[in-house]
């Protein structure tokens, strides 16, 4: 075989494999910027113990009547135990007061929809990650990398963000998310309710409500996601 052809066909061979190497590193660049996103989203641990719950406040009847129960409460029944009248207003105000705390992982927690139960104390904040995260897949376009590892800490974030933002500016709105799930799916954040919530549902989809719910998402957000709201079939 003619020399100078074996020694093109090295060189192009390296070329190859120079080539592979720099969509590894690509990817790995990518790997590592989206897991510093990702860290932005999980809170500080400074080691310091939450404030104690102020006697005779609503939050220390709310916790004892979870106590009392010993399971988690529903938001009526919450309502219930505080003596207050079941209408809008409360159940926003209550749901607000919870979701504060919730946000910042002390005393409550979410369990269901509009139900509510206490933090263990004693038990572990880690956060069981999906099987496959942390793996970088090489492709043609590294961003992709990036985005994915990414999204898993989007959801609660912006999640969350809605439900402080509805507390904060439209009350009446946060009882409606309180009951529907949130979601990522192909470039869309998805906010899901159960069948039976079709009242929450409707509302939700009014124009000045979807108008505030894409602000809210813009806020925050580092990823460029349209705003899509569904009601479950089962």
């Amino acid at each position: 075989m003619n020399l100078r052809r074996e020694f093109e066909k090295l060189i192009e061979k390296k070329k190859v494999e120079i080539i592979e190497h720099e969509k590894m590193i690509a990817a790995a660049e990518a790997y590592i910027q989206a897991m510093g996103d990702a860290l932005k989203k999980v809170p500080k641990d400074d080691g310091s113990s939450p404030p104690p719950v102020r006697p005779g406040s609503d939050v220390e009847k709310i916790r004892e009547a979870i106590l009392l129960a010993g399971e988690p409460l529903h938001l009526n029944q919450i309502i219930a135990a505080l003596g207050r009248p079941d209408d809008a207003e409360t159940k926003a105000k209550v749901a607000g007061t919870l979701s504060w705390y919730i946000g910042k992982g002390r005393v409550f927690t979410k369990t269901a929809p509009n139900t509510y139960g206490l933090v263990d104390p004693g038990a572990s904040r880690d956060v069981d990650l999906p099987a496959d995260f942390g793996s970088v897949t090489v492709t043609d376009n590294s961003s992709e990398v990036r985005r994915t590892i990414t999204e898993y800490g989007e959801v609660e974030s912006l999640g969350q963000h809605l439900l402080t933002t509805a507390s904060k500016k439209r009350r009446l709105l946060l009882s409606f998310l309180e009951a529907a799930s949130f979601s990522i799916e192909n470039d869309k954040f998805v906010i899901t309710f159960p069948p039976d919530q079709d009242f929450a549902h409707q509302n939700l989809m009014r124009e000045n409500n979807l108008n505030f719910l894409r602000e809210a998402l813009s806020e925050t957000s580092n990823l460029s996601l349209e705003l899509r709201i569904e009601r479950s079939k089962q």
